[in-house]
């Protein structure tokens, strides 16, 4: 019987490890499609701010913050023509996968996933 228990734990630690079940972590992909180059992107988070420089037209990058649990986040956008644009999808939680679009005069939000993704 405590062999079954112990290896039962093993199979569950090694399951949950292999799936990223419990990391903390969320992805957001920031996908540039305004037409104009952005030199300056900040991702203010409860838990800190995620910079990215120079994110050209029609590029796409992805960060990963740290989300012990729910949060929200904020995007702000400058351009290279001096605008800025500010939007994105307010709640997350750990697991989540988010793509963030930024089009000319908004930042559209799609949810990709809402689970953990390895």
């Amino acid at each position: 019987m405590i062999a079954l228990v112990l290896v039962s734990f093993a199979v569950g630690v090694f399951v949950a490890a292999a799936l990223h079940l419990g990391s903390p972590i969320a992805t957001v992909k920031l996908q540039n499609a305004s037409g104009k180059g952005i030199v300056s992107l900040r991702l203010v988070h409860e838990h800190g701010v995620v910079e990215v420089a120079n994110l050209a037209v029609d590029a796409t990058r992805t960060v990963r913050f740290y989300v012990p649990g729910e949060s929200s986040y904020k995007i702000t956008s400058v351009f290279a023509d001096g605008q800025s644009l500010k939007g994105g999808a307010g709640y997350v939680e750990a697991g989540y996968s988010i793509t963030e679009t930024i089009a000319p005069g908004e930042i559209k939000t799609e949810y990709d996933s809402l689970r953990y993704s390895p």
